[in-house]
């Protein structure tokens, strides 16, 4: 079986197609799953690149900002919210990333300034 998600295995219950027992047993791995689907992961490296990895569904997004951008300026240069600007570019739309960026806001504005401190630019 593929992707397991909690959905699905509720409806396989109500179609009797797995009985209660199997159902508790696969909850935790859909749920397991269901986490995997929408990771972000923020952190400085060491040649002072900001990364931002970010997996949504099937989709993937690998972001090292220079040290001589500012992450919101690189991420709306490279990756515009805009989806008439994606299709343009033949992207697929950015939204996901750009709703999960701006949940992250502090945290990026912190990294990027922390990755600043010391360095002339």
């Amino acid at each position: 079986m593929g992707e397991l998600k909690m959905e699905e295995l509720k409806r396989l219950l109500d179609m009797g197609i797995i009985d209660k027992d199997a159902y508790q047993r696969a909850i935790p791995i859909a749920q397991d799953r269901s986490g995997q689907e929408k990771k972000l992961d923020i952190y400085n490296n060491q040649s002072g690149e900001l990364c931002v990895i970010f997996g949504y569904g099937q989709r993937k997004w690998y972001i090292r900002v220079p040290l001589f951008y500012t992450i919101w300026d690189y991420i709306k240069l490279k990756y515009p919210i805009d989806d008439g600007v994606a299709r343009v570019r033949q992207q697929k739309s950015n939204r996901a990333l750009w709703k999960e960026l701006n949940r992250n806001r502090v945290k990026l504005d912190e990294l990027d300034k922390e990755r600043k401190v010391g360095r002339k630019l």
